[in-house]
């Protein structure tokens, strides 16, 4: 993938998860913990902070989680992200 294309998937990344992160209400992350688990929209707003913050391996880890429980926007996230990285396969498997 060429340096443009990983830049602009970087630079999608963080416009997502600024807006993500600035659009979710403090209610709804207020039940971050759960019994046993975050909440899975919870560990999404988690895992764009710390990408914010470049912290790229909690964020992936967060992302994961919460695609893994249906949040969709977790998985265009870890698209992005693998974009960014120039790992295609990765992408197209979470795209």
């Amino acid at each position: 993938m060429p340096d443009a294309e990983a830049s602009e998937a970087a630079a999608d990344l963080r416009a997502l998860c600024e807006t993500l992160v600035s659009h979710t209400q403090a209610a709804e992350v207020d039940d971050f913990v759960t019994e046993q688990v975050p909440d899975p929209r919870s560990a999404l707003a988690l895992a764009c902070v710390l990408q914010l913050t470049d912290t790229d391996e909690g964020a992936r880890f967060w992302w994961q989680y919460a695609a893994g429980a249906g949040q969709a926007a977790a998985a265009y996230c870890l698209y992005l992200h693998h974009l960014a990285l120039g790992e295609d396969v990765t992408a197209r498997w979470w795209h």
